[in-house]
């Protein structure tokens, strides 16, 4: 693994964890500007918002509906 490698891997895993943590991203890969970072990962976490999305919705099918 290269050392490019490492540096994209650590921000996918940081990322996965948490999937709003672009400031940390940019921090700790030391990115000058938040874009920098936003350009490289924000397109690969399409992915985890659809993941984020079939989850809420799989939640409210299982809810029971309300007796009224």
């Amino acid at each position: 693994m290269t050392p490019q490698q490492f540096r994209h891997l650590t921000g996918e895993l940081i990322l996965r964890a948490d999937s709003g943590a672009y400031a940390v991203v940019q921090q700790l890969l030391d990115h000058i500007n938040l874009k920098t970072t936003l350009a490289f990962y924000a397109a690969e976490q399409r992915r985890a918002a659809g993941k984020v999305l079939d989850d809420i919705v799989e939640a409210r099918r299982q809810r029971k509906p309300a007796k009224t």
